[in-house]
């Protein structure tokens, strides 16, 4: 029986390894470089961000915790879960390899093709640590004979991708960022910490704030305040400043009303997928709503996999 701590120890060598700029300089520096010339949303700054994500991700507390909020895991008999990742920002699909791999199971991905440059080095350090993990992953272009599935996709794709893939597991994840709600009672630290998540990777990806949720009367000025600095990186970026002229062209064009936040629309729409450089809000009164319960999280399916 695999046990957990043999598939600890290789990510906790990797997580090492990452935490040490030369070795991320020698390792990624021109796959860094050629990737952001490919996908120009891929900035270097971005790249090396997404690596000191990881990096935290691999300490052993981290990895520790999460697996004791699922001790059913490792199974001992694996099962091979394809991964259909999305490329929203730079090595998304790491903390899904960590998990399918962290619950015994076997992977094949389909990389997205605006990131496809920089998973198989991550996948190279992790072989080299414990050359039994090649047997495990596997990165194609094309998905075959898997066990289970999960996949990152639009909302429109969603229906079309259920039926496909009725016959077997699946876990299909809605591309949206966050949802946040606000009390209007948030400080200044807070209110620069959402500013930051709002411009995390462009407001691209799933961890950057994608709408709000405020009461009635809310003041947007303090929070617009901190978005001047936070925004500063995105100014200079001339994929995300096309998109945010469209956007404005497009809102005059339809006589929309919106909120000019300089480097961000803010529009009144219950949507929870705006477009880049918009930022959808609503209204609500009396008490702040409840969070719905979140999707279903990558562990806790892999887990139920029999």
């Amino acid at each position: 029986m695999i046990t957990a701590e043999a598939h600890i120890r290789p990510f906790l060598r990797l997580g090492r390894q990452l935490r040490q700029p030369d070795i991320v300089r020698q390792r990624f520096g021109e796959a860094i470089r050629i990737q952001h010339q490919r996908n120009p949303w891929f900035t270097p700054e971005c790249c090396e961000q997404a690596i000191q994500k990881i990096a935290l991700l691999l300490e052993e507390e981290a990895i520790r915790t999460l697996l004791e909020r699922h001790p059913a895991l490792p199974h001992s008999t694996p099962q091979t879960i394809a991964l259909m990742a999305a490329g929203d920002m730079p090595l998304q699909a790491f903390p899904d390899l960590l998990h399918i791999l962290l619950a015994g199971h076997r992977l094949q991905c389909r990389q997205a093709p605006d990131d496809n440059l920089l998973l198989p080095i991550i996948v190279q350090m992790l072989t080299e640590t414990d050359p039994a993990w090649a047997q495990h992953i596997r990165i194609t272009d094309k998905i075959t004979d898997a066990d289970a599935v999960i996949a990152d996709v639009n909302p429109e794709q969603l229906d079309t991708f259920n039926q496909y893939f009725k016959g077997k597991p699946h876990l299909l994840r809605i591309r949206k960022g966050r949802t946040l709600i606000l009390t209007g009672k948030e400080d200044v630290l807070a209110l620069c910490q959402i500013a930051h998540d709002i411009c995390t990777y462009f407001g691209r990806g799933p961890e950057a704030i994608r709408k709000l949720i405020v009461p009635q009367g809310y003041d947007f000025q303090p929070l617009f305040q901190q978005l001047q600095e936070a925004s500063i990186p995105l100014t200079t970026h001339n994929r995300f400043l096309n998109h945010l002229e469209y956007q404005k062209a497009i809102h005059l064009m339809g006589r929309q009303s919106y909120l000019d936040a300089g480097t961000f629309l803010f529009r009144e729409n219950d949507n929870d997928f705006p477009p880049v450089a918009v930022v959808h809000y609503a209204y609500y009164t009396n008490e702040p709503p409840i969070q719905a319960n979140p999707t279903e999280d990558t562990l806790t399916f892999l887990e139920h996999l029999v």
